[in-house]
């Protein structure tokens, strides 16, 4: 818990300083448009995001105002997590548009994003077994696949001929699926405060959430 409190206290502290630092830039002039014709994507939030990857991607201008984005991440536990054994995927697809609605920031957009995720885990936790009539402690396997369906706005802030940063929010709707692996109808799961399993957000089947979450991604331009 404390590992989790400290990632997500690191998470707030660099989002805040994205946020200063594209206040003080909307002041301004914009340095330069961004419109790559080719461009490499790198994701540093999704290292400490609640499941962490490496996520890297490629944004490729489709016309004047107009790019896509592909990007996949690996997700694992990278073994900061005590009792939490997981790993697993994302791919990512993005179509954005600049100055869709909003021409004051000319490197504002608005894009429209599809995550697929599929991750697997597999730790001990309290079972219980027969309805209740007895207590175990047992190793599960879980898979977690989740469809998210999203809109994002944001900007991006040049900070060199190369360089930038890629500021958005995100909000939408995601489809989480969760599976146990060999366990009977009658089966309950009591996780506690089991860390491992915290990702998995509940009983097995079929879900629809909410998504509303901030975005960073450092951009470098390869001509």
């Amino acid at each position: 818990m404390v590992i989790k409190h400290t990632l997500l206290s690191i998470y707030i502290g660099l989002f805040s300083c994205f946020l200063l630092m594209s206040a003080s830039v909307f002041g301004q002039d914009t340095p330069r448009l961004y419109r790559p014709d080719w461009s490499i994507k790198l994701n540093p939030v999704a290292f400490i995001a609640y499941t962490p990857g490496i996520e890297l991607g490629i944004e490729r201008a489709i016309s004047e105002n107009a790019t896509l984005h592909i990007a996949g991440s690996y997700l694992s536990d990278f073994g900061i997590f005590q009792g939490r054994n997981f790993e697993g995927y994302k791919l990512i697809g993005e179509y954005r548009a600049y100055n869709l609605f909003n021409t004051a920031y000319e490197n504002g957009y608005t894009s429209f994003q599809f995550h697929f995720k599929k991750a697997f885990a597999q730790g001990s936790t309290y079972v219980d077994q027969a309805n209740g009539s007895y207590q175990e402690v047992m190793e599960v396997q879980a898979e977690n696949t989740s469809l998210d369906f999203l809109v994002a706005n944001g900007c991006v802030l040049p900070i060199s001929r190369r360089f930038s940063l890629d500021l958005s929010i995100v909000y939408g709707a995601k489809i989480l699926s969760l599976a146990y692996d060999d366990f009977s109808d009658d089966t309950m799961f009591n996780f506690f405060d089991d860390s491992f399993f915290d990702f998995t957000l509940g009983g097995a089947g079929s879900n629809w959430f909410p998504v509303f979450r901030m975005q960073a991604k450092v951009n470098f331009e390869l001509r």
